[in-house]
Parts: structure tokens; C-alpha cells; sequence
């Protein structure tokens, strides 16, 4: 059993800046892309079983996997992301959320857009 724990990289940030620079429009569209990516992602972790959902809101998801394809399926999901929004997306993957926690953590710290397994 694994426990992936995904974020988006820097959308707060890109957020935040647009809407500093009275670009609403712009904002609500990446805003729009990101829940389009999430839907996508949700659609296929359903049709696979050995994965489950724990949390999703915003640009965060936890899963739990219960197999041994755990970096196979957190690459496929961030490439999910990527084709539906153009951001880019980290990852940490542990035997609990907590572990999962902390190498989303350094992965984020060692240049963000990768996986910490």
C-alpha cells in the first residue's frame, strides 16, 4: 500500500499575480482548466480499482494505491494534469500520508515538476 500526495506548482503564485494585475479573465480561466484537469483525473482513477481517492480540492489530491505501479500511476496522473492545463504538477509518494507528505515536500524543494519516491 502506497499513498501519493500530489500539488500544483506555483498556481497560488500565478493566481495571486494575475489578479494583482487586474487580469480576472485570465485567472478564472486557469482556475477553470485546473478543474477540468481534476475531473479528468478523477474519471481515471475510477476506472482503476487499485486506486482511491482521499482528498481533492484545489489543486491538491492525496490517493491511496494499492499495487505496485504506484510511480507509473502518479506519472500518468501528472501527465492527465499537464494535458489539461499546462501546469505542472508535484508529487510524493510514501508507505503513509505523512511520508507522502514529506517527499511532496522535497520535491517541491528540489525543483518542483517531479516525483520524491
Amino acid at each position: 500500500m502506497k499513498f501519493a500526495f500530489f500539488d500544483g506548482d506555483n498556481i497560488g503564485n500565478i493566481l495571486e499575480l494575475l489578479f494583482l494585475q487586474n487580469k480576472e479573465e485570465e485567472a478564472f480561466e486557469i482556475s477553470n482548466k485546473i478543474k477540468i484537469a481534476f475531473n479528468e483525473i478523477e474519471s481515471f482513477i475510477k476506472k482503476d480499482d487499485s486506486i482511491t481517492i482521499l482528498m481533492n480540492g484545489g489543486d491538491d489530491l492525496i490517493i491511496k494505491l494499492r499495487d505496485k505501479n504506484a510511480l507509473n500511476k502518479a506519472e500518468q496522473i501528472r501527465k492527465i494534469f499537464f494535458d489539461n492545463s499546462s501546469l505542472s504538477l508535484s508529487c510524493g509518494i510514501g508507505n503513509t500520508v505523512r511520508e507522502s507528505l514529506e517527499n511532496l515536500r522535497i520535491a517541491k524543494l528540489t525543483g518542483k515538476n517531479n516525483i520524491k519516491y
